[in-house]
């Protein structure tokens, strides 16, 4: 692979092209997709221009069979006779367009000769909101997997060459189906996370945004970071002004609530109240700062915080007032300690 990466030019949408063309030929190997990965960390110029590369793929084929497609591979190939450097060193797929593709793409972007209206792109678009205390199971139209948290509100754009979710507070977990030319792309809170096929969620609350990845992987950027952050799965990415975090959690634990359970394992008093609060109608408020560094363990039902408050009391030195208005306040129980007297 070495005397290949030799050829990239530096010019993106051209090395773009490039690995488009080589992870689509029947040569890819482990090797290319490392130097893949490694080509696409080093700037979001990367990500976005294979991004844009891919939906110029997926339009392709959509005009695969017209003449006037032979037509731009003519003209962009003698506009651009470098563009040869792609089929030297690979056999091309059977997909219709992707003998064009190897020819068009590094030229076709600029290329003026191309005809706009080839390239009718119509935008599917939804959303859902959910309330609070609710969640919904959601199948899209690609066949992506998605459960919507309690109190979320989430937008969704396809089109062929691209697939967008917008989550604009809350939160959501996504198993997401596979295309490789049309990756997939949650924003929340000027972040945005790039997958393929994969399975992670997304938390939206206020100005932070955590991802926690569960299987394959993620890109991560926005926020002015210089360069996209990978994740692995069982990593947890956590950003919010001025803040970035990378920790490894239990991703099975942690993204536990789109079953309708939320567990723990020696978890903090306070970052659990944080969690039941973004799942359940009803909030729970820690009266007292010493409460919220208490380890608790178990697993409850999300959109039970009374359960969980009882389930508590005998255990810890907490005692429930419980609101008119269904919210629960824990205070602090001084524990008495008997004095032996003569």
């Amino acid at each position: 692979m070495t005397r290949f990466l030799s050829q990239l030019t530096g010019d993106v949408h051209e090395d773009a092209s490039f690995w488009y063309a080589r992870l689509t030929s029947d040569v890819k190997s482990v090797e290319d997709d490392a130097a893949f990965d490694r080509w696409l960390a080093a700037s979001p110029d990367h990500v976005r221009a294979y991004d844009e590369v891919c939906g110029l793929a997926t339009r392709l084929d959509a005009i695969a069979d017209t003449p006037r497609l032979a037509e731009i591979v003519l003209e962009t190939r003698r506009f651009r006779t470098a563009s040869h450097r792609l089929l030297a060193p690979m056999r091309i797929t059977r997909r219709p367009a992707a003998v064009a593709l190897a020819v068009a793409l590094m030229g076709i972007l600029t290329f003026a000769a191309v005809d706009t209206h080839l390239f009718h792109d119509p935008a599917e678009t939804e959303a859902w909101k959910v309330a609070s205390g609710a969640r919904r199971h959601i199948v899209l139209s690609d066949g992506s997997r998605l459960v919507l948290g309690s109190d979320s509100q989430l937008k969704m754009r396809f089109t062929a060459g691209e697939r967008n979710l917008m989550l604009e507070h809350g939160q959501l977990f996504i198993e997401v189906a596979h295309d490789p030319r049309r990756k997939l792309t949650v924003t929340a809170n000027g972040d945005t996370v790039t997958a393929v096929g994969t399975a992670f969620d997304v938390r939206a609350h206020n100005d932070a945004t955590t991802v926690t990845l569960m299987r394959g992987s993620v890109v991560v950027a926005g926020r002015g970071r210089s360069k996209p952050i990978r994740l692995k799965p069982g990593q947890q990415f956590k950003s919010s002004p001025g803040s970035l975090l990378i920790n490894s959690v239990d991703a099975d634990a942690t993204t536990s609530w789109r079953t309708g359970l939320l567990q723990f394992d020696a978890q903090r008093l306070g970052d659990i109240v944080t969690q039941f609060n973004h799942n359940a109608a009803h909030s729970i408020r820690l009266a007292d700062p010493r409460l919220a560094g208490l380890r608790v363990s178990g697993v409850f039902r999300a959109n039970d915080p009374s359960g969980f408050a009882a389930a508590l009391e005998p255990a810890y030195p907490i005692t429930i007032e419980r609101m008119g208005s269904g919210d629960l306040v824990l205070h602090y129980r001084e524990i008495e300690t008997a004095v032996a007297r003569e």
